[in-house]
């Protein structure tokens, strides 16, 4: 794996925020990078965004939190639930900016929310979800159904980057919030150059 590759970042569909901060964001070191990966979609990519990289950097949460937290606020939830992923770190930034509690989803096998931690009584509440990158929505939309069936009322849906456009508020029936839209190719396995080529891959639930 190299570092970030050369991208045309000049013009992404900043949605919330400083146009040339988030493009700044996903330019350093780190942040994307190049390699063959299988995303958690099953879907496979050269390209890999690393959140974890950006979390670590307390200025860079405080503002993406801050560029988020404005058009949450409306939706008046009073509970946050995460996967225990990369996200944790935004949603953690966001329970503390709304004074909510946050609670975490246990992942399956294969790396998607499948329960919520023993003890966690969501019934009756407004939930936010919250997690770092989407790409085909299929996570949020099982984190939501983990928290439909809890019995809580989804409240809305937020994360930092889109990988591929994806209609997500439609998936859930919510409304969602996220910073940067962005068009990074990811195809089917069987579809997968790299694949061809035998270039090493590495699975999503292994990094970040």
């Amino acid at each position: 794996m190299t570092a970030a590759p050369t991208l045309d970042l000049t013009l992404p569909d900043v949605r919330r925020g400083d146009p040339a901060y988030v493009r700044d964001l996903l330019a350093r070191e780190g942040v994307i990078e190049h390699g063959h990966y299988q995303l958690l979609s099953g879907l496979h990519s050269d390209l890999f965004i690393r959140f974890s990289a950006l979390a670590r950097d307390d200025e860079a949460l405080r503002c993406i939190g801050d560029w988020l937290t404005p058009s949450l606020k409306p939706w008046e939830a009073d509970a946050v639930v995460a996967p225990s992923t990369a996200g944790v770190a935004l949603a953690w930034a966001l329970a503390r900016r709304l004074a909510i509690p946050l609670y975490l989803a246990s992942p399956g096998d294969d790396g998607r929310a499948s329960g919520i931690a023993a003890g966690t009584e969501l019934a009756g509440r407004r939930v936010l979800l919250a997690n770092d990158v989407v790409t085909t929505g299929a996570g949020i939309a099982a984190l939501a159904q983990l928290v439909k069936d809890a019995g809580a009322e989804l409240a809305g849906a937020t994360w930092f980057a889109s990988r591929t456009p994806v209609n997500v508020e439609d998936m859930i029936a919510a409304p969602t919030a996220f910073v940067v839209a962005l068009e990074l190719a990811a195809v089917a396995a069987e579809d997968c150059d790299l694949c061809r080529q035998e270039i090493l891959l590495e699975r999503a639930t292994d990094l970040n």
